[in-house]
């Protein structure tokens, strides 16, 4: 269900973005482009170069020394039209990777990775120069830890490629999901597939999920991506919780959100946690 806060006039929701800014729910980052970032909006195009929509977020990330777009399945899935990920990259022309003000950066290569082990995930091969690739925890994110998710305020694009960053805490962790605590109300509609780093930078997972007051998100932990692509790579298992941190408990019902053209979309799956599941 669309918030009515989404459905106010522009000027409502700019004092509604403002408002979370002062509030400190979201954090502008230094980051001044997709590419210098190191995340973007991932779109679809026709064979004939026509952009069909976006499928939510991306963001570039190193595995195991390959450079690669990581996204969620889900976002595509829903974009094109089936549950099953070949016929899609079938169908599509090209993934496109466009900073937040709405220009293109880039073209990703093939898919390298879909759905490992049941996970909500697609990889794609990054051309060289296209964004600055993230480094990849080698650590499951803690209890207690303070997490950012990277993504835009509002809609996928406004007049500035600036990335904006949304503060949160871990509240629960394992090897195939972790949950966040947000600080404030996730007001960063069609996130799936956003980055969500530590305190230091590096990528901790991905986010797929949102709980319907858009307060928990659901994430594919760092470790997770890592051994889909690379079923070798050393992991560690989540790091003691902070000293005073309390688990916050897993929220039942998530949504995962998108856009299924330029415009607006949500729609909600049912339960995600602790298994990905992609109803229509």
């Amino acid at each position: 269900m669309i918030s009515r806060a989404y459905n106010l006039s522009r000027f409502a929701r700019l004092v509604f973005a403002l408002t979370l800014l002062l509030s400190g729910a979201v954090q502008p980052s230094d980051a001044q482009s997709g590419a210098s970032a190191g995340v973007c909006v991932v779109a679809v195009k026709t064979r004939g170069g026509q952009v069909v929509g976006t499928a939510g977020k991306g963001f570039a990330a190193n595995v195991g020394g390959r450079n690669v777009l990581v996204t969620t399945a889900h976002g595509l899935s829903q974009l094109v039209g089936s549950e099953d990920i070949e016929t899609n990259l079938a169908n599509m022309g090209s993934l496109t990777m466009m900073n937040f003000a709405g220009q293109e950066i880039g073209t990703a290569g093939q898919c390298v990775l879909h759905r490992s082990g049941g996970l909500d995930l697609l990889m794609f091969e990054l051309p060289t120069g296209v964004m600055q690739p993230f480094s990849l925890s080698q650590d499951l994110p803690a209890p207690g830890a303070h997490v950012f998710v990277l993504s835009k305020n509002g809609e996928n694009f406004s007049s500035t490629a600036a990335v904006d960053k949304f503060a949160g805490t871990v509240a629960q962790s394992s090897s195939n999901t972790f949950n966040v605590r947000m600080d404030g109300r996730l007001s960063a509609l069609h996130s799936s597939g956003s980055a969500v780093i530590d305190e230091r930078g590096n990528v901790v997972g991905m986010l797929i999920g949102v709980s319907a007051n858009r307060d928990y998100i659901e994430c594919i932990p760092a470790t997770a991506i890592q051994q889909s692509l690379n079923p070798h790579a050393q992991v560690s298992r989540a790091r003691p919780a902070a000293a005073g941190a309390r688990g916050y408990g897993t929220p039942r019902a998530y949504t995962q959100t998108f856009a299924p053209s330029v415009g607006n979309g949500v729609r909600t799956y049912g339960t995600l946690a602790p298994k990905y599941r992609n109803k229509p």
